[in-house]
């Protein structure tokens, strides 16, 4: 079976399926990543004032461009242009310049097959501009259209009349929990290809957004009509944090500090909003690792 992870923006799929992502490598299972607004450029200010400082000698620049056996002075050259023109366009570009090298470094250090594509998000300036977070039906019927026509990939993978019941795969998308136009319209996309195909379609709980309960509403999906599956990541946690840490233009030691607590108390949260037992009360008592996954049941 081949797995495909719709990831809105680079560092989504681990933090939502990094655990399982590593469990269905260990299996020697084939895992497919697909980045869908790579046109994504934000950093993080306290990361793009010590790169301001440090530049190519950023210790993290200096880990991924030697992970991935890049040559320092091309990228050294690209960073200094972009850092000295000191643009919204030039930040915007240095930014995915450096996401590119992070996603490039977890899928080589993971293992799973990289698509990345050039559709801008919703919010191309985010950080150095403020933006509606709204999103209209034609928005993303807009971008529907685009994302189907524009890729010979995804317009395979993602519309419901190219797949076939005999195809072996599961697809994986993001809830849309917390609202953000670009996880909602991979939603939707999830859902309209679930309608037709209940089985080849898993939903994640798009962390951190996830993690509140007064987000769910911005969901797209039913949750009320879907199935809650518990993912143990017990043997996987430690890989999942690790490859998290590459991430650190988006993710702050903060977050890093949580993500190896999410885990652990999200089957908990889970537990008490939804009251649910058996195995997954188990998994809460025990305090073991989880990741929390949606699916239709089969009709």
């Amino acid at each position: 079976m081949t797995h495909h992870f719709f990831s809105p923006h680079r560092d989504d799929a681990i933090l939502t399926f990094g655990g399982h992502i590593t469990n269905l490598i260990a299996r020697n299972e084939s895992v497919k990543v697909h980045v869908i607004f790579g046109r994504d450029g934000y950093l993080r200010p306290i990361f793009l004032d010590k790169l301001r400082q440090q530049k190519i000698n950023h210790p993290h620049l200096k880990k991924l461009i030697l992970l991935l056996d890049f040559d320092r002075a091309v990228y050294e050259q690209k960073i200094d242009k972009l850092l000295q023109d000191d643009t919204e366009t030039s930040l915007l570009e240095l930014g995915i310049l450096i996401r590119q090298l992070e996603e490039r470094a977890v899928a080589k250090k993971t293992g799973y097959e990289l698509h990345e594509y050039d559709f801008f998000c919703a919010f191309p300036l985010r950080g150095y501009k403020k933006f509606n977070e709204t999103l209209k039906e034609d928005d993303y019927t807009s971008q529907k259209r685009l994302l189907v026509e524009e890729s010979p990939i995804l317009s395979q993978l993602l519309n419901p009349s190219k797949i076939k019941p005999s195809d072996d795969v599961k697809l994986y998308f993001p809830t849309g929990v917390g609202g953000h136009p670009d996880h909602v319209i991979m939603a939707k996309f999830g859902l309209n290809i679930a309608s037709a195909f209940p089985d080849k379609v898993v939903f994640g709980q798009d962390l951190p957004y996830g993690l509140v309960q007064e987000w769910f509403c911005k969901s797209p999906l039913p949750f009320e009509k879907m199935e809650k599956n518990i993912v143990d990541i017990n043997n996987s946690l430690q890989n999942k944090v690790s490859l998290l840490s590459y991430y650190e233009s988006q993710l702050s030691d903060e977050d890093m500090r949580l993500a190896k607590i999410y885990p652990q108390h999200l089957g908990d949260l889970i537990s008490r909003e939804y009251k649910l037992g058996g195995d997954f009360a188990s998994l809460v008592d025990n305090n073991i690792p989880v990741e929390i996954q949606y699916k239709f049941a089969n009709v």
